[in-house]
């Protein structure tokens, strides 16, 4: 099956009620990028697919690009696609997101496991009114369940769910610099404490076992790569190389990245239930 007709199959109803032109703009957008385009203006404009000149295409691009009333629909194609996935989620985040982004995910039906870290107040229903900090907790080289509790001290930022720790044995590694990489001493600071801390994870679920949630967690670096795909010039779309500092032209290629992004999933389970992979 053509990567286009995947496209218009699969994103039939998250694009139905948009204008024709945007529809077929954004599909033959999202197969430049699937074809080897990278997320810029010039680079989408020369993978696109049809006769048109070089240079019309650009300007197609150009127009999509900075089409006011796409980036007014992008919020209701994001929750199109999301009313897509019928299975129960949850979303793996590391410790830099705050209780508004739990907030977020739970009005989306979603679950959410997270790294508590910083001078963060928690409660434990356990422990009563006591409020304390991370710091107060004694982790096992074993996971354990603390029980429900609050995040946040604050009332507006108080957050209800599930407290796990644990401790993790040192892996010894070593910090070797290299000679050509400009380190920041207090990136490395901040690394180095964050592996040695234990991890009390906040989640909105409780129904994994405390080793199946740091299991979970564990695997958070595989989730940043897909930011990683988007940005890397090398090994991604190239976000970098588009230099656009207008927030709804960011939107519409983050838009475009996803989409192509979703495609290149389907196409590559298809391919792996056939066995070509």
């Amino acid at each position: 099956m053509p990567a286009r007709q995947v496209c218009q199959n699969f994103f039939h109803d998250a694009l139905a009620p948009f204008h024709k032109y945007r529809q077929n703009a954004l599909l033959d957008a999202t197969i430049a990028l699937i074809n080897g385009a990278s997320l810029t203006l010039t680079s989408i404009g020369r993978y696109l697919p049809g006769p048109a000149q070089v240079k019309n295409k650009i300007k197609r691009v150009d127009r999509l690009l900075g089409n006011e009333s796409l980036h007014r629909d992008i919020p209701l194609i994001f929750r199109n696609i999301i009313a897509m996935l019928t299975s129960q989620l949850s979303i793996v985040t590391d410790a830099g997101f705050q209780s508004a982004w739990c907030w977020h995910i739970r009005s989306l039906g979603w679950d959410f496991i997270c790294r508590v870290r910083g001078n963060i107040q928690m409660q434990l229903d356990s422990k009563g009114e006591c409020w304390f900090r991370r710091q107060e907790l004694q982790a096992r080289s074993k996971p354990e369940y603390l029980g429900t509790g609050t995040l946040a001290r604050s009332e507006y930022a108080r957050c209800d769910g599930h407290f796990y720790l644990h401790k993790k044995e040192p892996k010894g590694r070593k910090n070797r610099r290299s000679r050509y990489r400009i380190e920041r001493k207090s990136q490395i600071k901040d690394g180095r404490s964050s592996a040695k801390e234990p991890w009390l994870i906040f989640s909105s679920t409780n129904d994994f076992k405390p080793r199946e949630i740091m299991k979970l967690y564990s695997r958070r670096m595989q989730i940043e790569q897909n930011f990683r795909d988007e940005k890397s010039e090398r090994f991604g779309f190239a976000l970098r190389a588009s230099y656009s500092r207008s927030v709804g032209r960011m939107l519409v290629l983050s838009l475009l990245a996803t989409l192509s992004t979703i495609v290149l999933w389907l196409i590559a389970i298809m391919l792996k239930k056939k066995d070509y992979i």
